[in-house]
């Protein structure tokens, strides 16, 4: 039981985390592309 539970919280953890990654990429961006260009 306690593992199906942890599988299932891993699993939402890792949704969270892809989305917010997504996110912080698109605000990375345009600085990364900024350092680059230098």
């Amino acid at each position: 039981m306690l593992d199906a539970f942890g599988r299932a919280v891993i699993e939402e953890f890792g949704k969270v985390v892809a989305v917010a990654g997504k996110g912080t990429a698109y605000k990375l961006a345009p600085n990364l592309t900024e350092h680059a260009s230098r």
